[in-house]
């Protein structure tokens, strides 16, 4: 998790370079990691319910990722977040997009965590002890 600057204060980065299509990311600006994060870099998590806003539909929290990237409407961010429960094989798409994370099982959750992190088709995906 390096990559995203995701560590704890005490850690740090052995590597005598962190690269990412070209650049050092260890000299970019807040701002300018914060551009890479999502759009071009993502996560998958270990715990999927910790990553997941027990406050937010996973419809929501699907469409939000994409709306905050893309200049499209709620409606369009709605079927583009039913199109990536499908492509992660999620079994009524429709459905799970109105459902809370606590409502989920913790595979249905991880599923729900992998269409957030492909939802903007990022060229990097990071999983953290993926299993």
């Amino acid at each position: 998790l390096a990559i995203l600057r995701y560590l704890p204060g005490n850690a740090r980065v052995a590597a005598s370079a962190l690269q990412f299509q070209g650049r050092e990311l260890r000299e970019l600006a807040g701002e300018e990691l914060r551009g890479l994060r999502g759009d071009r870099i993502a996560a998958v998590y270990q715990h999927p319910g910790a990553a997941l806003s027990p406050a937010m539909t996973i419809g929501r929290q699907i469409g939000e990722t994409i709306m905050r990237h893309r200049p499209v409407r709620h409606e369009e961010a709605r079927w583009r977040s039913a199109e990536l429960l499908k492509r992660v094989r999620v079994a009524n798409p429709e459905r799970v997009l109105d459902l809370y994370p606590h409502e989920l099982s913790g595979g249905m959750q991880q599923r729900a965590n992998i269409a957030i992190a492909i939802a903007l088709d990022p060229a990097l995906l990071v999983l953290d002890e993926p299993t």
